[in-house]
């Protein structure tokens, strides 16, 4: 399965973990210099006066100290390495199965930022006390060496603060999912405020938003707080028994000195040792809403790349097909429902015909559009241009040879060429064409930078309209096979509405296949077949069968508005 890719990408960094490993093997061993130093100025260099001892101890002990700053540094800087080649292996998979998976781009956005919070993991160095860990048993195996009983109380010690770390993991993990849950409703709400923002604050819809964005962040903010509540004060307990234990082993410590079985310098040894020994399961309690989060986005990833497309699954690049689109026993769908919208048995369109696609608000049209270009997969049934499935057709090679105008029109950030181009290399040529064809060439024009306009959010501003035929532009560009318009004059005016029935006899001539959702009856005429979505059902009329069953009315004012 796809999901798989996660841990085929973390085996893939094996050179990574051994030398993360190596250097931590090296950070640990050196963590005993400390200890091991100050046991020899108590028990030698104070009993013997000796102030070459003194001067040799400190030198091999400052020289050690610069290695393990050295050792540190490296082990920081490959698990930084490690964050960036996770990204750098998943980056693309991950674009495509955002882009494939139920909810298609709407995924994309929260993929990467649970990309970035594994990334954030490594690159804050949050993946250290996992590191450490192992160590711990060294640390305690020194201190029995010391004295078997102060070893004794180091296990103990280890043993409740891990207790504490399971009891963290245990209490907190249904508020943080919670907190979690509420934070990303609220900030889901937040993006759609944006997105309209232009209807909310034109029908004073401003502070009854505010409002409602308040509650959601108010309930988030108090999830979040719970959360923090709960680890914040597992966290303190653990630090506090930390506390008590190393005062606990300078008191047992002192207790042996006294009855002389270790020497005075081993009571701060023992001390200095042990806060190491237990540092990586205090780190990790401290860490742990990071640690659950993290968790969190490996567990999304995983589901996400099981719709991941891999290279392997690519078909071979195939040769513009013949302009023939076939519908078998096609039961249209949303993404993730059992219950098709409507079902249709057959249909065949040929090179150069057109099909308009009419019904009612929500009946299907654009879900119809989104499965025959092969956005959306089909529930049964299948869908053929040229005699190959879309559905199985490489979307990067199947999208050459078509064309889609969605319903609200949007571009990316770039150029007005980019845009047109879809942002492939190509001759400028075909891009003026495309402009041409498309009744936009004066448009574009008529901008201060003209093609070389940069658009999106920093970008020139433009109309609806304007966005709407530059979008048809893209649409038209290279001359597809197969061509799919969503209320394609949704945004135009009179004039751009005539230039958009002579484009639709141009692509005829040419040889396009063109499907069209629309209310507006004044593309009729150009129609060779009208599917009418009603009731769960598609029914297919040709266009002369359409005109002669519609009622009077409709019909002349179709009539004349063609005319």
């Amino acid at each position: 399965m796809r999901q798989e890719l996660i841990k085929q990408t973390f085996l893939g960094l094996r050179p990574y973990w051994m030398t993360a490993t190596f250097f931590s093997i090296v950070v640990n061993a050196l963590l005993l210099v400390a200890p091991i130093y100050m046991l020899q100025i108590y028990d030698r260099v104070l009993t013997s006066g000796s102030f070459e001892t003194l001067f040799v101890l400190s030198f091999l002990a400052v020289a050690l100290l610069f290695v393990f700053a050295a050792a540190e540094g490296g082990r920081r800087r490959v698990f930084s390495l490690i964050g960036q080649e996770i990204s750098r292996k998943l980056n693309s998979v991950i674009f495509r199965a955002g882009l494939t998976a139920e909810h298609g781009g709407r995924n994309l956005g929260g993929a990467f930022s649970h990309l970035s919070r594994i990334q954030g993991f490594f690159f804050n160095g949050g993946i250290q006390p996992f590191f450490d860990a192992p160590f711990v048993p060294l640390f305690i195996l020194v201190i029995f060496l010391i004295h078997p009983a102060l070893g004794v109380f180091g296990v103990a010690g280890a043993v409740i603060l891990l207790g504490l770390a399971i009891i963290t993991e245990l209490a907190s993990r249904g508020a943080q999912e919670e907190a979690r849950r509420r934070e990303e409703t609220s900030n889901s709400f937040l993006s759609g405020l944006i997105q309209q923002y232009n209807a909310i604050v034109s029908m004073g819809m401003t502070r009854l938003v505010e409002n409602r964005w308040r509650q959601l962040k108010d309930r988030s903010t108090d999830a979040t707080l719970q959360s923090s509540n709960i680890v914040g004060s597992l966290s303190s307990l653990t630090k506090s028994v930390r506390q008590i234990l190393q005062v606990g082993s300078l008191g047992l410590g002192a207790y042996f000195v006294l009855v002389q079985e270790i020497s005075p310098g081993a009571i701060i040894a023992v001390s200095i040792i042990l806060g190491r020994a237990l540092a990586p399961i205090d780190q990790t309690v401290a860490a742990w809403r990071q640690i659950v989060d993290v968790r969190t986005s490996l567990h999304a990833l995983r589901d996400l790349l099981d719709n991941a497309p891999s290279p392997e699954d690519e078909p071979l690049a195939l040769p513009r097909p013949e302009a023939e689109l076939h519908v078998n026993q096609l039961a249209v769908a949303c993404p993730g429902k059992k219950k098709p919208l409507f079902t249709q048995a057959h249909l065949q369109l040929n090179a150069g015909q057109t099909l308009l696609v009419i019904g009612a608000s929500g009946g299907g049209k654009t879900s119809y559009l989104q499965t025959l270009s092969g956005v959306w997969s089909p529930l049964t049934g299948a869908v053929r241009l040229g005699g190959r499935s879309i559905h199985d057709w490489s979307p990067c090679d199947r999208g050459r040879y078509i064309g889609y105008l969605p319903q609200n029109t949007e571009l990316l950030p770039g150029s007005i060429a980019e845009n047109i181009a879809r942002f492939a290399e190509t001759e400028n040529e075909k891009v003026f064409e495309a402009a041409h064809t498309a009744g936009c060439h004066n448009v574009i024009l008529g901008l201060k930078d003209g093609y070389d306009t940069v658009v999106g959010p920093a970008g020139a501003y433009l109309s609806a309209g304007q966005k709407q035929l530059i979008g048809l532009a893209r649409t038209v560009f290279d001359d597809p096979a197969a061509i799919f318009l969503d209320e394609p004059t949704a945004n135009l005016d009179a004039a751009s509405v005539k230039f958009f029935q002579i484009l639709l006899q141009d692509l005829k001539r040419k040889g396009a296949i063109t499907v069209i959702a629309t209310h507006d009856f004044r593309l009729l005429s150009a129609a060779d077949y009208v599917l009418t979505l009603r009731d769960g059902k598609a029914i297919l009329n040709t266009q002369s069968d359409c005109v002669e069953h519609m009622p009077v009315n409709i019909k002349d004012s179709a009539l004349k508005r063609s005319a």
